[in-house]
């Protein structure tokens, strides 16, 4: 009973960690973890009409948050935790998807093969783990009772769904993996392109050698250009934003009031006799080690009191250092050498506050910026609110979906009020890592191309380049009607050399890094003579004059390339294949409706 009563102990603990181990929404499907599907009727979203619920996708943001939490002490900064939801909801959509391509492909476990992952002899880790001994032999006696035991029926029901849906997802993978074949000449023409050399002479024209006064071009010209390039400049619905931050920073007076805590302990540090545990429950930001420190292993400024007059049991601080508040117990001081020299070390208890904004900070900064909102509002006057308030309006556009915000960073709140906003909405307050911010919509601009006049800057350049590289290709092709060894003097220029060019070397002296160049040279035989290049920055003409092929393949060279190029293989299917099914499928987000 002893054994049984340990096993019910820990089973959810285990359970849990090999949840993570095998991927966590993948395998919670259909073992308790999640109520899916049905369970409510309140949906984030739905792939092809199969809802993704609310209790779900909440409950797997608030296992990572809390992991988080776990395993730094502090809860997630708002703007990790929009990534957060972003990173699940798209692990939602990709289990939905795996989900519907297993049933339309007919993918089954049977009852047999769970049996085998049980009691077979490669019992699953999850076995192992749960009823091994320390040599991982499975106690078969131990699981034949833990079945049996009503009790248990609940725990052993999420083993044999986690064991079911793995393998599920081992044979889609499997699936997938099969269709990825390696032939013998993809080894050989891969162990080719990464062992071939080649050493080459070329004659180049950079295009700065062109002055710019020797070509021209007109309005017209350049509209030309831009609507030769005009699918580079789409762009998605776009806004004009005006928005005011406040500061989460602490003020002088909480950096006092922390100050003030730290000094208040020092008589109760002095004289606790267990320096680890008064850490611990007075809520140091840094742990307690017995490691002994010299000065130059100690931030300046602490190592600076410390070491002034390092005495056993002295209490020094508040020390201020790294945006912490220090109150530095020496535990111990030890004459080492170093180097032959003689220096101090000293063992410490370093009892440390983060300088954070106190509630009623924070509190002022939120209420602040909810008055201007309101106000604003009421008063259709955002920047007339913000100036009353001495608040600095800065402005932003931001294009649909768009990821990062330039001086904003990551916000999925500031996103969704933006799918539904009209010009001069203003947004409720949003709350960022390090601030609070309110913004209004200025202006919107439909999807379509960003205009002649928007990026007319960056036209010229590249409109002047692609004329200079006219002017010289037209030179280069006249000098090289006499061949390649009179060309560098009918153009006035000198004949450079590079030895040992390959796709490993992709930097050419007198070049610089230009793909095109060592791709020409790579595909050239001894002797040939490309045609007139144009490169990222120099027209050229290129000449090999040795050729250094790879020696015949190794056995083991052949076995290692095979696999990395299964592999790579492997990846990019995968890749493609969920990259396919999302495109098709009709996915469709409501999380707006819940995180605004």
């Amino acid at each position: 009973m002893g054994t049984m009563t340990k096993m019910r102990e820990n089973t959810s603990v285990v359970l849990w960690i090999l949840v993570i181990s095998f991927g966590v929404i993948w395998v919670l499907q259909d073992s308790g973890g999640l109520d899916v599907i049905g369970q409510t009727g309140i949906n984030v979203g739905s792939v092809n009409g199969v809802p993704i619920t609310h209790e779900e996708y909440s409950q797997a943001v608030d296992r990572q948050a809390q992991n988080y939490q776990n395993q730094t002490g502090e809860s997630m900064p708002p703007q990790m935790l929009d990534q957060t939801r972003d990173g699940v909801f798209n692990q939602l959509i990709d289990l939905r998807l795996r989900e519907q391509e297993v049933a339309r492909l007919g993918i089954e476990v049977t009852d047999d093969e769970i049996v085998d992952l049980i009691l077979g002899d490669n019992p699953h880790p999850i076995i192992a783990a749960n009823f091994g001994d320390e040599n991982g032999v499975v106690d078969k006696a131990l699981m034949q009772s833990y079945i049996q035991d009503p009790a248990m029926s609940s725990n052993w029901f999420q083993i044999e769904s986690i064991l079911r849906n793995e393998r599920l997802r081992e044979k889609l993978d499997k699936l997938l993996a099969g269709t990825v074949r390696i032939s013998n000449q993809d080894v050989i023409a891969e162990h080719h392109r990464r062992n071939r050399k080649v050493d080459v002479r070329f004659v180049s024209l950079r295009f700065t050698s062109v002055p710019d006064d020797s070509i021209s071009y007109d309005d017209r010209g350049l509209r030309r250009f831009y609507n030769d390039h005009r699918d580079e400049f789409e762009k998605n619905r776009s806004y004009t934003l005006s928005y005011v931050t406040r500061s989460k920073s602490p003020t002088a007076a909480d950096s006092a009031a922390i100050l003030g805590d730290i000094e208040d302990l020092r008589d109760r540090f002095s004289t606790a006799e267990n320096d680890s545990l008064f850490l611990v429950r007075n809520g140091s930001e840094r742990p307690y080690t017995d490691a002994f420190f010299r000065r130059d292993e100690l931030d300046d400024e602490i190592a600076n009191v410390v070491f002034e007059n390092p005495v056993a049991g002295k209490v020094v601080g508040p020390i201020v250092s790294q945006d912490q508040a220090h109150l530095v117990k020496i535990l111990e001081v030890r004459l080492i050498k170093v180097t032959d020299k003689a220096t101090v070390e000293a063992q410490i208890a370093d009892y440390a506050l983060a300088f954070r904004a106190s509630v009623s900070t924070l509190t002022r900064a939120r209420e602040q910026l909810e008055d201007l909102q309101y106000f604003a509002d009421e008063n259709d006057d955002f920047t007339g609110e913000a100036a009353r308030r001495e608040l600095d309006v800065k402005t932003v556009q931001v294009e649909a979906e768009q990821s990062y915000i330039p001086g904003i960073g990551i916000s999925r709140a500031l996103m969704n009020f933006l799918e539904t906003a009209g010009v001069g909405d203003v947004s409720l307050l949003v709350e960022l890592d390090n601030e609070f911010l309110v913004a209004i919509v200025d202006e919107i601009q439909s999807a379509g191309y960003r205009s002649f006049e928007d990026v007319k800057a960056q036209l010229e350049p590249r409109l002047r380049n692609e004329l200079k590289a006219d002017v010289l290709v037209e030179r280069i092709t006249e000098g090289l009607s006499g061949g390649f060894d009179g060309l560098a003097t009918a153009v006035g220029s000198v004949e450079q050399t590079a030895e040992g060019v390959s796709f490993d070397n992709m930097v050419v002296t007198g070049i610089g890094r230009d793909p095109k160049f060592v791709g020409a040279s790579l595909g050239m035989t001894e002797g040939e003579t490309s045609s007139v290049i144009t490169g990222i920055n120099s027209v050229y003409v290129i000449n090999v004059t040795r050729s250094e092929d790879p020696d015949v393949i190794s056995d083991d060279d052949r076995r290692l390339i095979t696999s990395q190029l299964l592999a790579q293989g492997q990846g990019q299917i995968r890749s493609q294949w969920i990259t396919a099914l999302r495109e098709e499928a009709n996915i469709v987000d409501d999380r707006r409706l819940f995180l605004q």
